[in-house]
């Protein structure tokens, strides 16, 4: 897979970059990536509208028993 864009996140530092290829061979290549970082920035500062479901709660239930962990 080959990819112009890029967005990565990184849960350890809490940081997220943007990294899109320019073109060096064409005349308006650098302009033409600042203009997509553009459009992603303004993509990612909308609001999103996903909505995880809530899910229930998982009943445990112990397949040793209590006598014999204790």
């Amino acid at each position: 897979m080959l990819s112009m864009s890029v967005i990565v996140f990184d849960n350890l530092e809490n940081t997220l970059s943007i990294i899109v290829y320019a073109d060096c061979q064409s005349e308006d290549g650098y302009s033409s990536a600042i203009r997509e970082l553009e459009q992603i920035e303004e993509k990612l500062a909308e609001p999103s509208n996903l909505r995880a479901p809530v899910m229930p709660t998982p009943k445990f239930i112990s397949q040793t028993g209590a006598k014999k962990i204790l």
